[in-house]
C-alpha cells in the first residue's frame, strides 16, 4: 500500500464474517494491491435488512443510520453486498455508499488490475473461462451503473470479467432472484427460484457463475445438492466470486484457499481448463516449428 492511498471506509457485513469469509478476504486483498485502503467501520452492525426490515422498518433504517454516522461524513462507505449498499443508501443518499464492484471498475483502478494482470505475463486458466454473470434482484439497486455506449456498453461485472480474460455469455438466468430469505420461509417457491437458474445455466453453456453478491453465493453455492435431488440429477456448478477470478487472472496464491471454502468445489472446472491450457500451449508450440523461417520473424 502506497503513502498516496485513497482510503474508504469498509462495511464487511454479517455474512463476511460467516459464510462468505473467502469473499471478504479477497475484497480486502485486491483492493490493497491497487491502492484503495479499505478501513474498517468501528464497531459496525447489520444494516438493518431482511427480518429486521420487515419486523420494524424504523428500526433496521436505524441500523443503517448508526453505521454511516460511525463511518463519519467525508468517506464513501464500500461494501461487496448490494443489500448493505441499498441500506445504507435508503438511509442517506446514494453518494453515501458504493459496492466494491463499482470502486475496482473505476477507470483509474480498472487500469491498476490490467496492470498487475498484465504482469503475470499471461491469463490463462482464465483466458479459457466462460462466465455467467449473476446479478440478481438487488444489483440494480445499489452497483453496476452501465458502462460506455451502444454495442460498447457493459456492467462493471462484464468489464471486469473480460478485463481478467474470462468470456461472458449472455443468458436469461442473469437478474433472477436467488431466493433469498424465501429458501427458509416458503423453500418450495425458493428452490424453484433456484431450479429455473439451474436451467438457465445449463442452456447458456458457461462453465461457472460469477456473483458479486455473498447472499447470491451462498444461496447458489450451498443449496445445488438439494435442487440437484430434487430433479434426480446431480448439479456441481461452479458459482465464483468476481474477485476470485481477478486474483486468478493475477495468479494470487491465496485464491486457491479462497476456492476451498466454497460448497461446489470449483477445482474440477480449474484443472480442466490447466489441461486444456496445456494442450493449446503444445499445439501452438508445434504449429511454431513446421511454419518456413519467413512466416516465423
Amino acid at each position: 500500500m502506497s503513502a498516496t492511498a485513497e482510503v474508504f471506509s469498509y462495511y464487511p457485513g454479517c455474512l463476511a464474517a460467516q459464510s462468505a469469509r473467502e469473499y471478504d478476504a479477497s475484497i480486502r486483498r485486491l483492493a490493497g494491491l491497487v491502492d484503495a485502503s479499505l478501513e474498517d467501520i468501528n464497531d459496525w452492525n447489520c444494516c438493518g435488512a431482511g427480518v429486521v426490515q420487515q419486523a420494524d422498518e424504523a428500526a433496521g433504517r436505524a441500523l443503517a443510520r448508526r453505521n454511516l454516522d460511525r463511518a463519519g461524513g467525508d468517506r464513501v462507505v464500500v461494501s461487496g453486498c448490494p443489500i448493505c449498499v441499498a441500506r445504507l443508501r435508503e438511509a442517506a443518499s446514494d453518494e453515501a455508499a458504493c459496492h466494491v464492484l463499482d470502486l475496482l471498475a473505476r477507470p483509474d483502478l480498472r487500469e491498476r488490475i490490467a496492470a498487475k494482470i498484465g504482469a503475470t505475463g499471461e491469463k490463462r486458466p482464465v483466458g479459457s473461462l466462460k462466465v455467467a454473470c449473476f446479478y440478481g434482484c438487488q444489483f440494480p439497486q445499489a452497483a453496476g451503473e452501465q458502462t460506455g455506449a451502444g454495442e460498447d456498453a457493459s456492467t462493471p461485472l462484464e468489464a471486469l470479467m473480460t478485463l481478467a480474460g474470462a468470456s461472458v455469455v449472455t443468458w436469461r438466468g442473469s437478474r433472477r432472484c436467488c431466493g433469498g430469505y424465501r429458501l427458509f420461509s416458503e423453500p418450495e417457491v425458493g428452490f424453484e427460484t433456484l431450479r429455473k437458474i439451474f436451467r438457465d445455466f445449463t442452456k447458456s453453456g458457461a462453465d461457472a457463475i460469477v456473483t458479486a453478491c455473498p447472499h447470491c453465493h451462498f444461496n447458489l453455492d450451498a443449496f445445488q445438492y438439494t435442487v440437484g435431488r430434487r430433479q434426480k440429477r446431480a448439479l456441481e456448478v461452479p458459482v465464483l466470486h468476481f474477485t476470485e477470478v481477478l486474483a486468478l487472472a493475477m495468479n494470487l496464491e491465496a485464491a486457491e484457499k479462497w476456492l476451498d471454502r466454497h460448497v461446489t468445489s470449483p477445482f474440477g472446472l480449474l484443472d480442466r481448463l490447466y489441461v486444456e491450457e496445456e494442450k493449446r500451449k503444445r499445439a501452438e508450440g508445434r504449429a511454431r516449428k513446421t511454419k518456413p523461417k519467413k512466416e516465423q520473424q
